[in-house]
């Protein structure tokens, strides 16, 4: 099949598939014209890596929620600390 069919099929755009064969992920075979034959059994594997990919974002995704949570909770402590700090100056000064 051609680039226009796999990514119909599959719907990764023809471009991300290129990038595909660029990294050695897929590898379709050239006819005599030159032209690239995207076998059927790449479906499954397009798939399979755009699966993986959406699994490796949602990780990072919960990663950085994770550490926003631990810096903002790093900030609030912070900020009573100074804010202590602060009266305490402010009550040894009266």
């Amino acid at each position: 099949m051609r680039i226009g069919e796999l990514a119909k099929r599959t719907g990764v755009p023809p471009r991300m598939l290129r990038y595909y064969e660029e990294q050695g992920l897929i590898t379709p075979q050239r006819l005599d014209n030159g032209y690239r034959d995207y076998g059927d059994y790449l479906v499954d594997r397009v798939n399979k890596i755009r699966d993986t990919l959406v699994t490796e974002r949602d990780r990072m995704t919960q990663k950085i929620e994770f550490l926003i949570q631990n810096r903002d909770a790093l900030t609030q402590y912070i900020e009573t600390m100074d804010a202590m700090t602060s009266d305490s100056s402010v009550a040894r000064a009266s």
